[in-house]
């Protein structure tokens, strides 16, 4: 069933990350909306999936979605930068790698920051929350994670919807050309 799949990969991803310290754990800013800005905040599925994938949600305190200023970001100074995939959301790493104001933060400087990928929904929920935690984890913690989010997405997607995903299909999800040029990306690429 998909509710024992999900669970199946929760634990996976748990077990995988279980132990380790919160130090060796990058802090992520995941963006919902970048104007203005929005982080996900703590308890929800984006959230989760940072804990997940063995990373820390710099904004786990915040209990609503409203937005933050700027200076909140710089407080937080994030390793990884997430931008949602959603489609009303325009904002791709280039605009940040190209924004002075951006580029003081550590996930800029060392291109640590992804557009999320959007698959049949805004991967979330018990069929694809498991792949956002599988993406994830490949760039949270390269050489701890097994390298199978293509593969798994495939799989999910017969699996479930009885579709056989093209490479150019996953390509468009993942937002391959917006993300190529962020750090640890190229794993995520068809070989």
């Amino acid at each position: 069933s998909l509710t024992s799949r999900f669970e199946a990969e929760r634990k996976r991803m748990d077990t995988m990350f279980e132990g380790l310290p919160d130090k060796m754990r990058p802090k992520v800013l995941h963006l919902m909306h970048v104007e203005p800005l929005r982080p996900a905040v703590g308890g929800s599925a984006y959230d989760q999936g940072i804990r997940h994938a063995g990373g820390r949600n710099v904004a786990v305190k915040m209990t609503q979605f409203g937005p933050v200023t700027f200076e909140q970001v710089l407080a937080w100074d994030p390793d990884v930068i997430l931008i949602s995939g959603w489609p009303e959301e325009k904002t791709v790493p280039a605009d940040l790698f190209g924004d002075p104001k951006w580029a003081v933060l550590r996930a800029v400087k060392a291109r640590r920051v992804y557009k999320v990928p959007l698959g049949g929904q805004r991967f979330e929920g018990v069929v694809e929350e498991p792949l956002y935690w599988q993406w994830l984890s490949e760039l949270l913690h390269p050489k701890q994670t097994e390298r199978r989010f293509r593969s798994q997405f495939q799989q999910t997607y017969r699996t479930v919807y009885d579709y056989p995903l093209s490479e150019d299909q996953i390509d468009r999800a993942i937002y391959a050309d917006a993300n190529r040029q962020s750090a640890g990306f190229d794993r995520l690429l068809r070989r």
